[in-house]
């Protein structure tokens, strides 16, 4: 098959200023790839993706590893992995990292908790064209880690709750008591960076759940704004299903916290709307209103995960 060929520019001292033009069939594509694994003994690991992960039981170890490669053509520089809930400073990085070549990291044991549990690793690496400039290509990958904290003996339905932001706009009166939609304001519960972003403090949690994503502010934050606003949406419906107790719901009221401000000090648009997107996921389940008696679903929500995933603690 024929390559394909690119045009490289590089920059070479020929009698001082002329830069020669390079032709090469080998054209740069830099990757990188996370692997999160989950453990409850620190020798056998479940590469839990998806809920609810291996059952851990309250109190005892859980334990996670870190496997990150090059799975590109170029070697990278600058890498970096982070967690979206546990701290990876101790984790010692291979930097540079040659294409196909990978190291690991093993944190732990932590304390599980009860219930659903889910957090993200992020591996990012970069490609510089030319060496000495500081032009360079990017590399990032993600993945999800679960695991479900789980009491010995006593059985629980199995079914995974949790309510998307139409409900909790047109309830204000099923949310719970610590989020007064009347007093409570996305400056209370999320850390906004000194940008435009600054804005949206003062707005009420409601009216977050009623952003539309339009483009506001100035032409360079424009889509900064967009896309916190509809990270915002998502991320005030995921705050009061966690804090509402449903069962089994994956992330804790003060992981929310902690991802919500993590992207939106960002200020990378990509990163705001990927962690949407995996918000608005967990925001799909069986809607359990408790002024209505049996569960219903959650408006235009279809997911409703009845598989029996092993015995928990009633609430």
């Amino acid at each position: 098959m024929k390559k394909l060929l690119s045009l490289t520019a590089t920059i070479a001292l020929v009698l001082g200023v002329i830069p020669v033009l390079v032709w090469s069939q080998d054209v740069p594509n830099p990757s990188i790839d996370v692997k999160k694994m989950v453990s409850s003994d620190g020798i056998n690991w479940e590469d839990a993706d998806d809920p609810t992960g291996p059952e851990v039981v309250v109190g005892g170890d859980v334990y996670f590893k870190f496997v990150v490669t090059n799975t590109g053509n170029r070697t990278l520089t600058d890498i970096t992995l982070k967690d979206s809930v546990f701290d990876t400073s101790g984790c010692t990085l291979v930097d540079p990292l040659a294409a196909g070549a990978s190291f690991e990291c093993k944190i732990g044991p932590f304390e599980a908790n009860y219930g659903q549990h889910a957090n993200t690793a992020t591996a990012t690496g970069k490609h510089y064209v030319i060496l000495g400039f500081p032009f360079y290509i990017p590399a990032e990958d993600t993945d999800k880690a679960h695991y479900i904290g789980v009491e010995i003996g006593v059985e629980a339905d199995g079914v995974y709750e949790a309510c998307s932001l139409g409900f909790w706009k047109s309830h204000p009166g099923d949310w719970p008591d610590e989020y007064d939609p009347d007093v409570y304001t996305v400056g209370d519960v999320f850390e906004l960076p000194p940008t435009d972003l600054d804005d949206l403090a003062d707005h009420l949690l409601m009216e977050a759940l009623s952003y539309k994503g339009k483009r506001s502010g100035t032409p360079k934050l424009a889509k900064e704004v967009q896309a916190a606003k509809i990270l915002l949406r998502n991320a005030v419906a995921a705050l009061l299903n966690a804090a509402s107790g449903f069962n089994l719901y994956p992330l804790s009221e003060e992981a929310i916290k902690t991802q919500v401000n993590g992207a939106l000090g960002s200020g990378v648009r990509k990163t705001m709307l990927g962690l949407n997107e995996e918000l608005d996921g967990y925001n799909d389940g069986l809607c359990p209103p408790e002024d209505e008696g049996e569960p219903q679903l959650a408006p235009g929500k279809h997911n409703t995960l009845s598989t029996t995933w092993g015995k928990i603690k009633a609430r």
